[in-house]
C-alpha cells in the first residue's frame, strides 16, 4: 500500500513538473509576433518632471522634481523598457530603466496597465516610502 501511494506521488510530481515545463517553453513575452512601434521622440512631461526621447530608442535626458533613488535629479544617459530582464517593446513592457552617462547608475519604475504606454504617453510607477502613484508622461513636442 505504501509503494502504490509512493508511486502515485511520484508520478502526480513528475506530470506536474512536465506540465509547467512545457507551458514555461511556450510562455512568449506579450505581442512577439507583432512589429516593434517606432521609439519615443520628443518631450514628455508629468507635472514638474521631463523626459526628453531623441527618437534614436537608445537615448534620453531627464529633470525630475523629486528626488531618486540611483540617478541624479537631471541628466543625460539610455533608456530601455524590459519585459523579463530583457529589452522589449513600451506598449507590452513591464519596467522602463534609465541609466546615467558615466557610471551607469540606474533608476527602474514599475509600469502601469500593459498596454497603457503608448507613442505620446508613458506609464510609470512611482514608489515612495508611503505609497505607490502612477505617473504619465505625455508627449508635449
Amino acid at each position: 500500500m505504501k509503494r502504490i501511494s509512493l508511486v502515485i506521488a511520484v508520478l502526480t510530481v513528475v506530470t506536474s513538473f512536465l506540465s509547467c515545463a512545457s507551458c514555461l517553453r511556450n510562455n512568449r513575452p506579450p505581442l512577439a509576433d507583432q512589429p516593434w512601434p517606432e521609439p519615443h521622440d520628443g518631450v514628455f512631461v508629468c507635472g514638474n518632471d521631463t523626459m526628453v526621447f531623441n527618437g534614436d530608442g537608445n537615448s534620453v535626458s531627464w529633470h525630475f522634481a523629486e528626488g531618486m533613488d540611483a540617478v541624479d535629479l537631471q541628466g543625460k544617459g539610455t533608456y530601455v523598457f524590459l519585459f523579463d530582464h530583457k529589452n522589449w517593446r513600451y506598449d507590452a513592457a513591464e519596467r522602463f530603466s534609465i541609466s546615467r552617462d558615466g557610471d551607469n547608475a540606474e533608476q527602474v519604475f514599475g509600469m502601469g496597465v500593459p498596454g497603457s504606454t503608448t507613442a505620446t504617453e508613458i506609464h510609470l510607477l512611482r514608489f515612495d516610502l508611503d505609497d505607490s502613484r502612477e505617473e504619465i508622461f505625455e508627449k508635449v513636442q
